[in-house]
């Protein structure tokens, strides 16, 4: 069901080469909308890459400034080279490679703090207050991302998240989504 991890992974691949920030923010968007009910960890941390790679894309000084040592060509090298293996049915290679790329991103927040700084943690808050937002539980939501409830209580409340959503999940799609996990 929804966007498979190899069509995902070929849309960020891509999204990336062209340096393309909407790109790579549909995917993490399809993403979550596919994990809210049926939860994927190596489909939510490729979410949570799109989203930090659409914010190095969206900052051409931090771009720039790590393309001169070809950091982020190697990046982009990963990226296809993830792509393939998941369209190869190589998964654990794909999840490998997956893991790295994120260690990478949060290396390169570390070389220069100012411009980025937590992509990571930030995609996971986000991604935690979209699901509080469109209708999951706080408790739900929490253990999607892994975080304490105040933190995604903070971040909602801040920025008003639920206030910018169109789509939320009705009672009807929630009963639906429990009714498949009850036949599993």
């Amino acid at each position: 069901m929804g966007m498979a991890f190899q069509t995902a992974a070929g849309m960020a691949s891509n999204g990336f080469a062209r340096q393309d920030a909407q790109a790579l923010r549909a995917v993490y968007q399809q993403l979550l909308e596919d994990i809210a009910f049926s939860y994927d960890e190596p489909k939510y941390q490729l979410a949570m890459l799109s989203y930090a790679l659409s914010k190095v894309v969206s900052k051409p000084r931090f771009w720039r400034a790590h393309k001169q040592n070809r950091y982020w060509e190697e990046t982009r090298r990963m990226l296809a080279e993830m792509e393939m293996q998941a369209r190869e049915g190589r998964m654990k290679e794909a999840r490998r490679i997956l893991s790295q790329i994120l260690e990478r991103v949060e290396t390169a927040e570390e070389q220069d703090p100012r411009f980025v700084r937590g992509l990571v943690l930030k995609a996971r808050i986000k991604s935690a207050s979209t699901f509080y937002a469109s209708g999951l539980s706080l408790g739900r939501a929490a253990e999607l991302s892994g975080l304490d409830k105040r933190e995604i209580l903070s971040y909602a409340g801040q920025t008003r998240m639920n206030e910018r959503l169109s789509g939320t999940i009705s009672v009807a799609a929630r009963l639906r989504s429990l009714k498949s996990l009850m036949e599993k």
